[in-house]
């Protein structure tokens, strides 16, 4: 999905948009700040959110990309409100085509409401991945 919508974005632009990876590079950044005021390691911080310190560093590096629902887990072990790491981010040059936008945020806001309703809010990403529920 997450490739999809890039690809629309690249589209729309006429070109491959480096914008993308510098939002996800600043919300790396976020992260990583966020994680080192706690004075936790990545182990420490993979161990909480049940997921391998490396996926955690490469979010952070931005190799990998976290989806909405990785990033709400993540503020939401650290305690802080998604706005702290999604807050002005620059994001002008690779706004998605009309319309996916709200549907996006639909259905995000439907996954994570469902998630908080069912208790695995708090659950990790290989439980996730090992029963076979997971979209990636």
């Amino acid at each position: 999905m997450q490739r999809v919508i890039e690809d629309q974005v690249t589209k729309r632009m006429g070109q491959r948009s480096e914008s993308i990876e510098v939002v996800y590079h600043e919300i790396g950044k976020r992260l990583r700040w966020l994680r080192e005021q706690r004075g936790w390691s990545a182990a420490e911080f993979g161990a909480k959110l049940d997921i391998h310190p490396s996926t955690l560093v490469s979010w952070e590096n931005a190799i990998a990309r976290p989806g909405i629902a990785e990033v709400v887990r993540i503020t939401h072990a650290l305690k802080v409100p998604i706005a702290m790491v999604l807050a002005d981010l620059p994001i002008k040059d690779c706004m998605p085509p009309p319309g996916l936008r709200e549907k996006r945020i639909a259905t995000a806001a439907k996954r994570v409401e469902s998630m908080r309703v069912n208790g695995k809010l708090g659950k990790g990403i290989r439980s996730k991945a090992k029963d076979g529920k997971g979209d990636e």
